[in-house]
């Protein structure tokens, strides 16, 4: 085993990141030798005893401050040395004591091993060593230290930097341009150089906070230029600063440098092409770096004359000339005197949009020429209504026009006179000018009558317009099954089909009704009719069938249209659709009943259809009992009688017969309502 000695303590060497620890001496202690006679201090001369181990060596098995106490055996020993190892490999000296106890401080992060030597002579030979465990100590870390500024930029010729922590007592050690020493802040730094700065933050009960590198870029100031790069036109003016004070500008022109003096760079362009100049500057001074090198780069184009003149006077071209980048047009205002308008302008292929003369693209030198001419003015007028447009117009001697005559919404043209012209369409067109001349025109108020036509029919037109205090006729037509019922609106009345709106003084609207018509058709069998025979009516209304049998007939039935008989009317409240009343009559017969003496027959009498049978009930007084009963070619059942089927009027006889053979039978005869009118023998002898 080897073990180091150092020349500073371990507290310094882990405060100044192991650079005690290069300066260590490694010495062979395990290595016996022979003994020797060495005298301690206070031994009293003599071979001296070899002194046993210290063992237990007391320590913490953990700390989070790097502070702690380590403690070991008493063994009667002269000295005792505490060696310490971060790696178990090496140990380094921590110190010499007769004391048997050591208080560590600022300990590194990490594991900590120890070892304790006993020695009662100088020579090794006479002392013990004990080896323990470790220690691990685990310390907070200290957060990055930052820069002001911080390197994001750009500097001219120094910047001073400011490092700082933001734990309070930490130092920073820093180096400067990769140097492998650390230095200690205490002051800003002024730099004058493109510098790089690496520091970090210490504190004793930390770990060392991570390095932070800033790079500064200290130069001369570059040069600035007074124009913008880009394209310029015939030429452009160049000037070059800086804001170093004594420094030197130098500029390359399309690969010539030289040093600049202070004068204008005039990049001018004489020929027919565009021409391209590159100026490269950069700032040099003593003490500096210099001034990274800016580069601009200049297109100029060339420039045409174009010049104006007066062909015809009466006015003015401005400007009279101008200088024009090839390929580029440029404009003229065109002035007319008082009474006179231009005729036409010409060249340099251009043309004329108000009072401004545009030319083509300009390829060389042209010129531009005017004519003016004498000017006349149309004015309009326009009436309520409506409206013209232009409202006014300067022409040429003898020259036509044109106006866009507009009637408002709800309006019309009614007259449009003035400067010889005439109306074709809202296009009125003037003669040949030859002076001042107004043009005038008059509206009328017009109104739209639309039309509207319910289910059931139409209306014609759908919609027409009429000048104010006109009338407006329309055609109401019923479709087939249906009928006119109401028109109105317009103020307008109905004549047949025809209906005739009042004068027309607003807009508004006609509305036609119609109603279905609905055929009732009456069906009848039998010997009756009904009245009348068949009805159209409006949907939606009621109808009446009178019944009307044929003498000697009777209505046996009627239906349909769900109507309801009342007497002999027969009433249908509200008719909705195609509908048939069907009525039967039928031939009807009187039945007449006659009793004898000693019962009774009821009813007294029937009405009976022919082809119907008639039931008759017979009923014996006390005493007698029925002996016969006949007629009608009926057939009787007990109490019961039943006709044969009636085809004429008939009677039938019923005889009753007393219980005492002595009583004599009294027929009674009654008339058509059933009212006694004579008495008879069984032989028919009337009493």
């Amino acid at each position: 085993m080897k073990l180091i000695f150092s020349a500073a303590s371990f507290l310094v060497a882990m405060i100044q990141v192991n650079v005690a620890f290069a300066q260590s001496v490694e010495v062979d202690v395990d290595t016996q030798v022979q003994p020797t006679a060495i005298k301690l201090p206070g031994d009293g001369g003599g071979i001296p005893s070899t002194p046993s181990q210290v063992a237990p060596v007391n320590f913490p098995s953990s700390s989070n401050t790097g502070s702690f106490t380590i403690s070991w055996k008493n063994v009667g020993a002269s000295v005792y040395e505490l060696w310490t190892s971060t790696d178990n490999k090496k140990y380094y000296k921590q110190v010499d004591t007769t004391r048997t106890s050591y208080k560590a401080v600022g300990m590194p992060h990490g594991k900590l091993w120890y070892r304790v030597t006993a020695c009662n002579s100088a020579n090794r030979a006479y002392c013990s060593h004990t080896y323990a465990g470790y220690t691990t100590i685990t310390l907070p870390k200290l957060g990055a230290p930052t820069a002001s500024p911080s390197a994001a930029t750009r500097y001219n010729e120094r910047v001073s930097v400011t490092l700082k922590s933001s734990t309070s007592g930490a130092d920073i050690y820093y180096a400067l341009n990769n140097s492998p020493a650390e230095k200690k802040y205490s002051a800003p730094l002024t730099l004058t150089q493109p510098t790089t700065i690496k520091f970090r933050a210490r504190k004793l009960g930390y770990q060392a906070s991570n390095t932070v590198t800033k790079n500064f870029n200290v130069t001369a100031a570059p040069p600035s230029f007074s124009i913008n790069a880009g394209t310029y036109v015939g030429e452009a003016t160049l000037r070059l600063s800086t804001a170093s004070s004594g420094a030197t500008i130098h500029v390359t022109n399309n690969g010539q440098t030289s040093t600049y003096n202070g004068s204008p760079i005039r990049l001018s362009n004489h020929g027919s092409a565009d021409k391209q100049f590159k100026i490269t500057a950069w700032t040099s001074k003593s003490g500096t770096a210099d001034s990274a090198k800016i580069t601009n780069t200049y297109t100029v184009k060339p420039t045409y004359a174009v010049t104006t003149r007066l062909i015809v006077g009466g006015g003015t071209l401005s400007p009279t000339s101008r200088m024009v980048e090839r390929g580029k047009t440029a404009t003229f205002t065109v002035t007319s005197q008082p009474g006179y308008m231009v005729n036409d302008i010409v060249g340099c292929g251009g043309s004329l949009s108000g009072n401004t003369y545009k030319t083509a693209a300009i390829t060389a030198p042209c010129e531009v020429g005017a004519r003016f001419i004498e000017r006349y003015e149309i004015s309009t007028q326009a009436g309520s209504g409506g409206t013209i447009s232009p409202t006014s117009r300067v022409v040429k001697l003898a020259q036509r026009s044109t106006f866009s005559i507009k009637p408002n919404s709800g309006y019309r043209i009614a007259l449009v006179t003035g400067c010889g012209g005439q109306l074709s369409g809202t296009t009125y067109s003037t003669g040949a000018v030859a002076d001042n001349c107004q043009i005038k025109a008059t509206f009328i108020r017009q109104y739209q009558l639309t039309a509207k036509a319910n289910a059931g029919g139409a209306i014609s037109p759908t919609s027409i317009t009429v000048d104010s205090g006109q009338k407006a006729v329309f055609q109401v037509t019923p479709n087939n099954g249906y009928r006119v019922l109401k028109v109105s609106g317009c103020g307008g009345s109905l004549n047949g089909n025809r209906y005739t709106s009042a004068a027309a003084s607003a807009n508004c609207q006609v509305e036609a009704s119609f109603i279905k018509r609905i055929n009732v058709a009456a069906s009848v069998n039998g010997p009756g009719r009904l009245s009348p025979d068949n009805l159209v009516v409006d949907a939606g209304s009621s109808a009446e069938f009178t019944v009307l049998p044929n003498s000697g007939a009777k209505l046996v039935n009627i239906s349909g249209c769900q109507g309801v008989l009342l007497d002999n009317i027969y009433r249908i409240n509200t008719v909705t659709s195609h509908c048939t009343v069907q009525a039967n009559f039928a031939r009807w017969y009187r039945v007449q009943a006659l009793a004898s003496q000693g019962g009774t027959v009821s009813p007294s009498y029937q009405e009976a259809f022919a082809g119907e049978q008639v039931n008759f009930t017979i009923h014996a007084d006390d005493g007698y009992q029925i002996k016969n009963a006949l007629g009608c070619d009926g057939v009787r059942d007990g109490s019961h009688y039943k006709t044969a089927p009636v085809a004429m009027d008939c009677q039938i006889r019923v005889y009753f017969e007393s219980l005492d053979s002595a009583n004599e039978v009294i027929f009674i005869h009654s008339d058509l309502l059933g009212s006694p009118i004579a008495e008879s023998d069984q032989q028919g002898v009337l009493q």
